[in-house]
This record gives structure tokens, C-alpha cells and sequence, in this order.
């Protein structure tokens, strides 16, 4: 295990409906996290979700299990977006993410023995702005990526393992997970 500059817990949840939505599932996430951490702590998390399971990752809990960034089998859902030069924005095209993964986890310190896309799909939401009432339509290209994690740059890795990795995180995505 590398060192790592904060101490991090893990939490397991068990949703009896894991929602389809994005912005209701971290809404639920955010409820237990929010229980999960020390006293008068507002607690920033990682989550991903796994058969069914979400794995709640942040330096605020006051229990779970002790984890810390290790080499190894890894894997990683991103969101699988690339900002244009005008301000907007365009899903990453499928024969493309390969190598534009690969050149995503070299950025936060890591350096990729292998990367393979396991999966690619659209994963919609809804969030709900409390101010005005008004509905705002999310929907994000995602890529579960699978890859032999090596350490290149130590401080961007531990980075990277305590705030995850790219856009999206607050939907369930960028979260370093071993295999």
C-alpha cells in the first residue's frame, strides 16, 4: 500500500432499489454518508456502484474500513466527455476512449499497464432546482475502465485515489476501485 497524505474510510450500502436516476441515487448516497461521518463533519465522498452494492469512499468517516491506494488490477467509471474549444462539449467517440482513458489517468498520476473499456453507455437524471422548482435534464456518456494501476507520480495518485478522477464524481463516476 502507497502512503497516503489523509485517512480513508469505506462504507458498504445496500439500496433496496438502486435507482436508475443519477441525481436521486446520489441524493440517497449523500443520506448515508452524511450519517457515516464523524460528528458535525459535512463529509466529501466517493461512491461507485457494483452489483448492487455502493462503495462510499471519504476522509470525513468516522467508521468503515481503512483503505489506501495500492498497485494493482484497478477500475474506474468516467465520464466519458471531452470540453470543446467553444465552451461545449462532446461524448468521447467509442473507438476513442482506449487511449483517451489512458491519457486521463497518466494526467492524475498513474501509469496504465493496460487499459481496456469493459462497458459504454448513456446514464440519465433529473435534478430539481430547489430555488425555482425548474427540472434540469442530466445525461452522461459513462465507460467502466479496467487497467493494471502503477504509481507514476505519487502525490497525483493519492490525489486521485481521495478525490477521484475526472467529471462526474458527484454522480457516482471517477472513483478508483481495485479489481
Amino acid at each position: 500500500m502507497l502512503s497516503t497524505t489523509r485517512s480513508v474510510r469505506e462504507i458498504l450500502i445496500a439500496l433496496p432499489d438502486t435507482p436508475a436516476d443519477l441525481y436521486l441515487l446520489h441524493q440517497q448516497v449523500w443520506q448515508h454518508a452524511k450519517r457515516a461521518a464523524a460528528p458535525d463533519q459535512r463529509p466529501t465522498f466517493l461512491y461507485r456502484v457494483d452489483d448492487g452494492l455502493v462503495r462510499v469512499r471519504s476522509p470525513h468517516f468516522a467508521r468503515g474500513r481503512a483503505q489506501g491506494l495500492s498497485e494493482g488490477p484497478c477500475s474506474l467509471d468516467l465520464a466519458a466527455v471531452i470540453q470543446e474549444a467553444g465552451g461545449g462539449q462532446r461524448a468521447v467517440a467509442p473507438d476513442e476512449l482506449p487511449a483517451w482513458a489512458e491519457a486521463k489517468l497518466r494526467r492524475s498520476g498513474l501509469r496504465p499497464g493496460w487499459v481496456r473499456v469493459e462497458r459504454y453507455g448513456v446514464q440519465h437524471g433529473k435534478k430539481i432546482d430547489r430555488a425555482t422548482g425548474q427540472h434540469h435534464r442530466i445525461t452522461l456518456p459513462v465507460a467502466r475502465v479496467s487497467f493494471d494501476l502503477e504509481v507514476g507520480d505519487e502525490a497525483l495518485a493519492n490525489l486521485a485515489w481521495l478525490e477521484g478522477i475526472g467529471r462526474g464524481r458527484r454522480f457516482g463516476l471517477g472513483m478508483l476501485c481495485k479489481a
